[in-house]
């Protein structure tokens, strides 16, 4: 147990914090490349393609966050307890009930899915037939690949938990678009998106052999102990508040696949790619803080988590602010870059990033209220959100068209941060707000789980 103790000893906070400033290196030069590959993808495809690619992998993204049952963050919630108290054989028997439970969901997913295909083929649109084919046939690759990243994060792997989906993804998808005309093959919304499958399969066999040699050195003999039960129980619910989370990220892009043509949809999503240049801060701290959030907890230790808490809202708010000015003042050439219509999508940037700061305001406090154990609290905030999010972008699409969209995210994000603060505040003693000075009373008890 001493040389297992040894292994786990060196995920020091200090550790933590070079591996934060690498996480944000790496995901500035992510956010670059996903622009790049975007541009790529709007000028080899027509806008028709293109918006059937958009839609259809909005429609992948969530599947795949209901198909995990919630264990990419079940994981950030027990892995690094377990580790920190010592109880080895439960984090080994955890990292294993995960990965068979996420393997198994997402097959039988895939299965109901390509059986919806066959049995519905004749309501289906020709443009969507194949494309729904790939991904259902990819589904259970994303759905492992994103088990693996909150398996990651819960270990401290952060540059093995970024790199794989931020960078080689993209990279893959991107040579395999170029390369294609020149072999004589149509580059099309099927196409890309069974490239993006292919590169997502291949990195996600790399990625579990490299965890799996990692964790068997780091645990060695210990014998796995299985508590399958308690860890549904705790993962289901985040099945529910991330299944949410994701709905609410891409449902303005669900509801203009209905309200709009997939023209204005290549538009608003090349404008939200643009706007995602400026996010780039908030992704790359959440990827640690999560992770610092369960050890503080798991020391009931609350100054350092108000501390860290605190620290880090005020980090994403500050960054993001001027990074959301930088990317509306070169707003023209990034659209420009997609192609002339593009540039349309000027006002839904500037609306998409007011939405951002709003975001940046409470920094991560969504994943601080699940590691407290607060996850009704986050699964009423996310409804509320979606419903408000779906009932102005009913009212507003049909009269301002895509800018509709952008402001109806926009506010259903507001009214997010306000709700996460105030929960934050009343269920747990805990200040989030970067512009607030901190709470100098605790609620009792908050630090418990």
């Amino acid at each position: 147990m001493g040389r297992i103790g040894s292994k786990v000893a060196g995920l020091k906070l200090d550790h933590n914090l070079r591996s934060a400033a690498a996480a944000f290196a790496v995901r500035v030069g992510a956010a670059m490349l996903a622009f790049v590959i975007q541009v790529l993808l709007a000028r080899v495809l027509d806008l028709q393609n293109y918006g059937i690619y958009v839609n259809l992998w909005a429609g992948l993204a969530i599947a795949t966050n209901f198909a995990v049952l919630g264990f990419s963050e079940s994981a950030i919630r027990f892995v690094p307890r377990y580790l920190k108290r010592g109880q080895y054989a439960n984090a080994k028997g955890f990292l294993a009930t995960g990965f068979v439970t996420v393997v198994v969901a997402s097959l039988v997913l895939a299965g109901l899915g390509l059986v919806a295909i066959t049995r519905f083929a004749s309501h289906v649109s020709p443009g969507y037939a194949m494309p729904l084919t790939v991904l259902a046939f990819g589904l259970p690759f994303l759905t492992v690949e994103l088990y693996l990243f909150g398996v990651c994060r819960s270990l401290g792997y952060f540059m093995l938990g970024i790199v794989p989906g931020y960078i080689m993804r993209p990279l893959l998808i991107g040579l395999a678009t170029i390369a294609a005309p020149k072999v004589g093959i149509k580059v099309d919304a099927s196409f890309v998106l069974a490239a993006a499958i292919v590169s997502t399969a291949l990195i996600t066999i790399a990625q579990s052999a490299i965890i799996w040699s990692r964790t068997r050195e780091m645990f060695g003999g210990v014998k796995a102990t299985s508590r399958t039960g308690l860890w549904l129980r705790a993962s289901l619910p985040l099945l529910v508040v991330f299944g949410l989370d994701e709905l609410f990220y891409w449902s303005d892009i669900m509801l203009l696949g209905v309200l709009s043509t997939p023209d204005q949809l290549g538009i608003y999503f090349a404008a939200v790619r643009s706007m995602a240049l400026a996010n780039f801060v908030h992704y790359a701290l959440m990827i640690v803080s999560s992770r610092e959030f369960s050890i503080a907890n798991a020391l009931k230790d609350r100054a350092r988590l108000q501390d860290y808490v605190l620290s880090s809202a005020r980090w994403i708010f500050w960054l993001t602010i001027p990074a959301v000015a930088v990317t509306l003042a070169f707003s023209y050439p990034l659209l420009a870059l997609f192609g002339p219509a593009f540039v349309s999508g000027i006002p839904v940037m500037a609306v998409i990033g007011i939405g951002l700061i709003a975001r940046a305001a409470v920094g991560n406090a969504g994943d601080l209220l699940v590691v407290l154990g607060h996850q009704k609290a986050t699964i009423v905030i996310a409804v509320g959100a979606l419903a408000i999010n779906i009932a102005l972008a009913l009212v507003l699409v049909p009269l301002i068209g895509i800018l509709g969209a952008a402001v109806s995210t926009a506010a259903a994000q507001i009214f997010r941060s306000l709700a996460l603060a105030i929960a934050a505040q009343r269920l747990a003693g805990l200040n989030v707000c970067a512009v607030c000075r901190p709470a100098r009373t605790a609620a009792s008890g908050a630090m418990a789980v």
